[in-house]
């Protein structure tokens, strides 16, 4: 089984910096280091009969040797790989499956291919520059750097990732060298094979559709279901950001985005008792600075829909901010810290000494955040403090209890959306009053600089309008928090 993390380099100025892998150059392995220049040759009949049964055959030089490789199915997520792989050497490039005889996997490729004729679909040619590192905790981990071009359909893509192949150890490694390196090199996660990058630049298969939702087994236990679901929300991040990346001027990417980590951050709270106090703390903080590096550019695009027009000073003001924020995500700043917390699900061992299931623990950690909402804010919300540091601590609490539980309101089917709405509602109420009084510090920032008095302008309207959905949202506080209160004991019945 071949486990490997690929991540890609977006930017070419990093390339060489990356090659000198200085990050990891007191493991590097004495006389490990090479070269070589790669080509492969991807084969399948013509109607994709391999691709349909899940394998992959590929006839790679290596060295000057020519090399056959049969990869059977896997998984892949987050650029983290693991797939079959079967090798044997080979005389030449040609097709040639009978060569293949000798593999336990023959009878399932002579039962795709048949008599079929095979053909290259997909051709890979790059330099390839290796070595191997052996790390503390005693694992070892080839580093290859790739760069070249993928062929297929008379079209061309450009090569430029970094693999990590486990030879021996923790798979975890793989996910904290890629770190170390993303940190000093800027690097995405890449979730695609070189195989399938082709398959897609020759029109030969469809991206995959995103994954919203994972709907686990309520009887699983608690410990395994949370490491799937934080795992699961930490992928979303990735693909809302590669979404953002390349379509920074769209508003939705960038909500879709915010909304992904938010949601993140509360599976990670449903995770804190399995983690490390000290991991929990590290990466909340994390994942809220990255988040808010979003803020403002979404504080521009809510004032853009609340003028209802055209304010050119303000879009340019909004557009400058975008490209900003593309930037970070084209260097990488989410890649460490995805991949660090990524390596600490890995490493934990999500043990529950009270053998709960996924249901139960699901059930106890959401009464427990609502009876915080609802018993711990009953004051303020009675007394309409809306002023008070309580309220942005009530609207954190609302947030979490709602993105956790649309996550896990499939394990309660008799309750009929009421729990949803309530959560929306209130944390609806709140968000307005609180963005009013946060709005002015993020538009003072913004503003600096600015000489075009329509953007002052503009700024001004902006303000007013919030204030007056703040106070109406103040009045609407007493009854949305009553409405919650309802849903939740209705909810406490069923489950």
């Amino acid at each position: 089984m071949e486990t490997e993390l690929k991540l890609q380099c977006l930017n070419g100025a990093y390339w060489e910096r990356l090659r000198e892998g200085r990050a990891l150059a007191e493991w590097v392995v004495v006389g490990s280091k090479g070269e070589d220049e790669m080509e492969a040759r991807y084969f399948d009949t013509a109607d994709l009969a391999l691709q349909r049964s899940g394998l992959a055959y590929r006839v790679r030089r290596e060295g000057g040797v020519w090399v056959a490789t049969v990869k059977g199915n896997g998984s892949s997520g987050g650029g983290l790989h693991r797939r079959e792989e079967w090798n044997v050497n080979v005389p030449s490039a040609d097709a040639d499956i009978s060569l293949l005889k000798s593999l336990s996997i023959w009878s399932q490729i002579k039962g795709a291919v048949g008599n079929a004729a095979l053909e290259p679909i997909v051709v890979t040619r790059f330099q390839r520059f290796w070595q191997e590192v052996d790390t503390p905790d005693g694992s070892r981990v080839e580093i290859a750097f790739d760069k070249g071009v993928i062929l297929a359909g008379g079209k061309e893509e450009p090569i430029m990732e970094v693999e990590l192949e486990l030879l021996e150890g923790n798979s975890a490694v793989l996910l904290e060298l890629g770190a170390m390196l993303a940190k000093e090199c800027g690097l995405r996660p890449e979730s695609r094979s070189k195989f399938y990058r082709g398959l897609l630049l020759g029109g030969l298969a469809k991206e995959d559709g995103r994954k919203e939702r994972l709907e686990l087994d309520a009887s699983l236990p608690c410990g395994k279901a949370v490491k799937e679901q934080v795992r699961h929300h930490l992928f979303l991040v990735w693909e809302y950001a590669k979404a953002f990346m390349e379509k920074a001027e769209n508003p939705e990417t960038v909500h879709q985005l915010r909304v992904s980590i938010r949601r993140l951050r509360s599976m990670l709270a449903l995770a804190k008792p399995f983690l490390a106090e000290v991991d929990y703390e590290r990466f909340a903080a994390d994942l809220a600075d990255l988040a808010g590096r979003l803020g403002r550019l979404r504080e521009m695009d809510v004032a853009m829909e609340i003028l209802h027009q055209d304010n050119e000073a303000l879009q340019g003001l909004r557009n400058t901010e975008a490209l900003q924020r593309q930037a970070d995500f084209y260097r990488g700043i989410d890649t460490p810290i995805l991949l660090e917390l990524w390596a600490a699900l890995e490493e934990s061992d999500w043990l529950d000494e009270a053998g709960r299931t996924l249901e139960r623990f699901a059930a106890e950690r959401i009464e427990a955040w609502l009876c915080k909402v609802l018993d711990g804010s009953r004051d303020a919300v009675m007394e309409s403090a809306i002023e008070t540091p309580l309220l942005h601590k009530l609207r954190v609490r609302v947030k979490r209890a709602r993105y956790v539980w649309d996550v896990f309101q499939y394990l309660w089917p008799e309750e009929k959306g009421s729990m949803r709405r309530g959560l929306i509602r209130l944390q609806d109420n709140l968000g307005t009053i609180c963005d009013a009084s946060g709005a002015d510090q993020l538009w003072q920032e913004a503003l600096q600089g600015q000489t075009d008095p329509q953007v002052y302008y503009a700024a001004g309207r902006i303000a007013g309008w919030q204030e007056a959905r703040a106070g109406n949202a103040g009045k609407e506080l007493v009854k949305t928090w009553r409405k919650l209160r309802k849903a939740v004991r209705e909810w406490e019945k069923i489950r």
